[in-house]
């Protein structure tokens, strides 16, 4: 999506080894938006996918080292999928480029 990147993930651990780590059955992406329309648009998208889904939560910060990006965790507990979460935010944004095909025209072309 544009203005946004991933900047860690986490897919769980049998065994974490540290605090830091993720037990089994769990899930987190960390994503950096660009605090423009086009990130905000997609943190919408993102935030309604994981509204729509079970187990699965948000939540953002300022990284101090880079405090122009906006970083948010998406973070799924047991028995939730990532795979279902990228599905619903693709069906999401696929939606609303169907309806409103000018959603992030700022950031065309980039």
């Amino acid at each position: 999506m544009p203005d946004t990147k991933v900047v860690d993930s986490c897919g769980g651990h049998k065994s974490p080894a540290s605090g830091l780590e993720l037990p089994f059955d769990n899930f987190s992406v960390v994503v950096a938006i660009e605090p423009n329309i086009c990130g905000f648009g997609c943190l919408g998208i993102i935030t309604l996918a994981a509204q729509r889904l079970d187990k699965i939560s948000i939540l953002g910060f300022i990284d101090g080292e880079k405090p122009n990006d906006l970083v948010f965790i998406i973070r799924g507990y047991p028995g939730s999928s990532p795979d279902d979460m990228c599905r619903g935010i693709n069906a999401i944004a696929n939606s609303l480029l169907r309806q409103e095909p000018q959603l992030c025209q700022d950031c065309q072309g980039e």
